[in-house]
């Protein structure tokens, strides 16, 4: 009996491992899912390039206090365009580890796309503070 309780722990161990959420860390695999999270002494911009015309697609000032989560997607019905992919993303506070993308925006493919962040000068403090 033991061994099965210990094998059913280590299963759940292992799928909440895969499971992690969003973290600023990273989910561990690779999904094209980023988080960043701005804080009152790190308040981060965050902008899309495409690097085939040194252009910026799409840029945000992250509030202090909020994380951006961003996730690129293939988007077949845009193949053989300059944007071929989708980038869903949302804000929301930080250290939230689940919910819904429900922004998009057309993106250049990953081989013509960068995701440049920036920290911006002086310290902001979240609303309400």
């Amino acid at each position: 009996m033991g061994v099965k309780v210990l094998m059913l722990a280590a299963c759940g161990l292992w799928l909440t491992g895969c499971r992690a959420g969003w973290s600023e860390s990273g989910p561990g695999r690779s999904v094209d899912t980023f988080t960043y999270v701005s804080t009152a002494h790190q308040p981060k911009t965050i902008t899309v390039m495409d690097t085939r015309t040194a252009e910026p697609v799409w840029t945000v000032e992250i509030p202090a206090g909020q994380q951006l989560v961003i996730k690129f997607e293939k988007n077949d019905q845009a193949k053989g365009t300059g944007t071929p992919d989708v980038m869903r993303w949302g804000l929301f506070p930080a250290g939230t580890r689940w919910g819904t993308l429900d922004e998009r925006i057309p993106v250049p493919g990953p081989d013509a796309r960068r995701v440049e962040m920036t920290l911006r000068e002086g310290a902001e403090f979240p609303t309400g503070s």
